[in-house]
């Protein structure tokens, strides 16, 4: 009888040092993932089953997923980023190194400004919608950030790829690339415009070459690949498609996720380019503000961004006496009540704004 209790004892003990083993190997396993930057894939797959309420044209689309391997063009060189810009990067482009630098001078506050930010947030997910050739993607990855982005000017989207070839691999592998256009519909598009301006249009029942979703269409692919509970900032840049990725995101960012930060480019001129007009664009910039705890726009005192931005808009529109003034911006709190008078007056002067959203 002794020799079959201490039989069990024995055998209590090793199933509790089995147990200790299995926890131990998952912890070490975890930790090696961590370390070696391929926390990504871990951390973010997600099981949970979501309805996105997607209908029958996002269902049939093939599978979404970052775009891999590409061939080199000689004809895209490597580009450093702004000595005025922290951590440094390097993106792909057709275009000259002084001009890569003039261009992302002018939107040094905004780099600042979400440095500040996103500080404490490393591994975060965010996304980067309206890409070009990379000046906030590789940023981000720089900062150890998972960076999503999507661009559709097939040029951009090649001197994007190519900054992962000219960053390091701890950056690179930290970015996924899209040649995807995000808004309202799931179809297929044609473009207009170029470089820093190109954006959808929708005037050719066949069908053109761009592939656009919504991003609940996006988010319905990507279930069981990633897990967008926690968004830790978000970029939107479509020269006047911002209306319509708002709403496309409604039932999956803005329904089942928690958004800490989120920058966007607003040009009420332009939305009719997305079919959009200025009441529903209001409804959905109040919409929108209605998800953080803080809503700012961004004016500009000088520089040559000065005349699309200028500090003299906020006059007998906004209440905010005190701005936040860093790199030759200031930064205005926008209350609900005055969200129509501003708009109203950017779409009068034909200027476009950065707004800056925080939780």
């Amino acid at each position: 009888m002794a020799t079959i209790t201490r039989a069990k004892r024995r055998g209590k003990i090793s199933n509790k040092l089995l147990k200790l083993a299995v926890v131990s190997f998952a912890v070490v396993l975890t930790l090696t993932l961590v370390s070696s930057g391929t926390q990504k894939s871990f951390w973010r797959f997600s099981s949970k089953a979501i309805n996105y309420h997607v209908d029958e044209s996002c269902k049939i689309l093939p599978a979404i997923r970052p775009t891999g391997s590409f061939f080199l063009d000689a004809n895209i060189k490597s580009s450093a980023s702004s000595e005025m810009v922290s951590p440094s990067f390097r993106v792909g482009t057709i275009f000259n190194g002084r001009s890569v630098s003039r261009h992302m001078t002018t939107d040094i506050a905004n780099f600042h400004l979400v440095k500040d930010f996103l500080k404490g947030k490393e591994g975060g997910l965010v996304f980067d919608i309206g890409a070009n050739q990379g000046f906030y993607t590789y940023y981000l990855a720089s900062m150890g950030m998972e960076v999503h982005s999507f661009e559709i000017n097939e040029q951009n989207f090649k001197a994007l790829l190519h900054g992962t070839e000219f960053n390091p691999h701890e950056v690179a592998d930290r970015v996924n690339l899209y040649p995807v256009g995000l808004g309202e519909k799931n179809k297929r598009f044609d473009m207009k415009g170029a470089q820093y301006g190109g954006f959808l249009t929708d005037n050719n029942d066949a069908g053109g070459s761009i592939l656009g979703v919504s991003f609940d269409c996006f988010a319905h692919h990507m279930q069981g690949k990633l897990d967008m509970s926690d968004v830790a900032f978000v970029r939107l840049d479509v020269v006047g498609f911002e209306i319509a990725v708002l709403k496309g995101s409604q039932n999956s960012l803005f329904k089942h996720s928690k958004i800490g930060g989120f920058l966007m480019e607003v040009g009420p001129d332009r939305w009719s380019r997305a079919a959009i007009n200025f009441a529903t664009g209001v409804d959905e910039m109040k919409k929108l503000a209605e998800h953080f705890k803080s809503s700012n726009v961004l004016l500009r005192e000088d520089g040559a961004q000065a005349g699309t931005c200028p500090v003299t808009l906020a006059a007998d529109v906004l209440s905010d006496k005190k701005p936040r003034a860093f790199d030759g911006v200031q930064m205005f709190v926008v209350k609900s009540h005055e969200w129509e008078p501003l708009l109203a007056k950017m779409e009068e002067k034909h200027y476009d704004c950065n707004f800056f959203y925080k939780n």
